[in-house]
């Protein structure tokens, strides 16, 4: 993720709204000057995060969210606004006394201009607080007001600060200790020590998650895949790695990740699990061929539910959709029309004029159930001109054979159904190609008639 350097340093901090990062390597700050005087050296960086809590409280208590030294500090923030603590310990390691004055330098570097101080401070041993201190550029800096601090002993440099993040930004910060002031025996006129380190403040953001297929209230083929599947977006933030789990109800609502690779009433086709990374305001497809194994006219219920890498982030779930397993069949006839032509008397296999073009097909769908037998019946033809004269069913002849002027495997129509067809597997494409017998004594002209086919299918 791409973010802003805002000051030119080298040690690194983390923001987390809950969960923290740090890595110690047992870095220590850098010191200059001379220890035959006060060498004050920074020793310890603290975080901790005091949002809610009361004045008071933020000055002592909190939640430990950062420590270590010349590092990377990782916070992960969701609100927009959080308060932290910052705790700075300093050990005097010289041989002299430190006698702190105001020329003496006390400073925190690279800090969010935006952000905004609520108090300034540092404590010596059993001494008071010596208050004070100013917050200007993405500076604060300590008012060294006064106090000793001896030889082999502490202070704690504190400020508390408001944050305001609406997007992840790294941070480049250092703080420094410098004994500016007459206090050295020898040539030396200063000495102190400097901690380098980034502060990564990293915003999360909430999960949103939408499921585009199946619709509601869909009849799934049984024992056939369908496809489950829908989007999860990351809003005002980040979401790190995020895992989406199909699901389906055993109880009342969706709430058991559906089985991998077998298992009923579903399970998926290959990873019963997708993940994938989810930067600021990113989204990502989900999706999962998933088998319907359970009992035929059988009810559920499926959803999806994703899950961020960071604690901070809610689980998010979809909108249920409600399914039914059953037997299901898809059948297209791709023509509307069987049409011979004006018909003359005495005509013997007359070709309809679609089968040249192989323009009857019935195509039975990739996503359905396999069809156990198909039947055809047909009813007479009626003359449209004069309601006297008909043509009978059984005139019309029917055939899958794919030479359309062979006519040895047709058969003759009837009034009811026949079956022509066995064992037909989804996706498969039949041809139909028709014939007609006219009879002598009818006149000439169109007859219609009504052509019916029906399928049949057992689990």
């Amino acid at each position: 993720m791409a973010r802003n350097s805002i000051y030119p340093s080298v040690m690194r901090i983390l923001f987390t709204a809950a969960v923290l990062t740090v890595f110690l390597t047992g870095a220590s700050a850098e010191t200059f000057g001379s220890e035959e005087g006060p060498l004050p050296v920074i020793t310890q960086i603290d975080i901790y995060d005091v949002s809610g809590l009361e004045a008071e409280e933020r000055s002592t208590d909190g939640e430990l969210v950062a420590e270590g030294l010349n590092e990377t500090f990782e916070i992960e923030q969701q609100d927009e606004t959080r308060t932290y603590r910052f705790d700075f310990t300093v050990v005097n390691e010289g041989e002299e006394d430190w006698v702190i004055e105001d020329e003496d330098e006390l400073s925190h570097k690279g800090i969010d201009e935006s952000w905004s101080t609520e108090r300034v401070w540092y404590n010596l041993t059993d001494e008071e607080d010596f208050e004070g201190g100013e917050f200007e550029e993405g500076v604060v800096e300590w008012d060294t007001s006064g106090g000793v601090l001896g030889t082999d002993e502490e202070m704690s440099a504190q400020y508390i600060i408001d944050t305001d993040q609406d997007q992840s930004r790294l941070y480049e910060q250092e703080f420094l200790v410098n004994v500016t002031s007459d206090q050295f025996p020898s040539d030396d006129d200063f000495a102190g020590s400097q901690d380098k380190h980034e502060l990564d403040l990293v915003k999360l953001g909430f999960l949103e998650l939408d499921i585009d297929q199946p619709v509601d209230e869909t009849t799934l083929p049984a024992d056939k895949t369908f496809n489950l599947n829908g989007t999860v977006s990351c809003i005002e933030g980040e979401c790190g790695e995020v895992e989406s789990l199909p699901r389906y109800n055993q109880s009342e609502s969706p709430d058991t990740q559906i089985q991998e690779e077998t298992g009923e009433p579903f399970h998926t086709e290959g990873s019963n699990s997708f993940e994938c990374e989810l930067g600021f305001e990113e989204e990502c497809g989900v999706e999962w061929s998933v088998n319907a194994t359970g009992e035929t006219e059988s009810y559920h219920l499926l959803d999806i539910k994703s899950s961020s890498e960071f604690e901070e982030i809610e689980d998010e779930s979809s909108e249920d959709r409600e399914v039914q397993i059953n037997l299901v069949i898809m059948m297209d006839l791709e023509w509307d029309v069987v049409d011979f032509g004006l018909l003359d008397p005495g005509e013997e296999d007359r070709s309809a004029e679609g089968n040249n073009e192989m323009k009857y097909n019935i195509t039975v769908g990739d996503d359905a159930n396999a069809i156990d037998h198909l039947w055809v019946k047909s009813t007479d033809l009626e003359s449209t001109e004069d309601e006297g004269y008909s043509i009978e069913a059984g005139n019309i002849s029917r055939s899958f054979d794919n030479d359309v002027n062979n006519l040895s495997d047709a058969n003759r129509l009837t009034n009811t159904y026949q079956s022509i067809r066995s064992d037909i597997s989804p996706g498969t494409v039949l041809t139909n190609y028709f014939w007609i017998d006219v009879p002598q004594g009818i006149i000439r002209g169109d007859y219609s008639g009504t052509m019916s086919f029906k399928a049949n299918s057992t689990r």
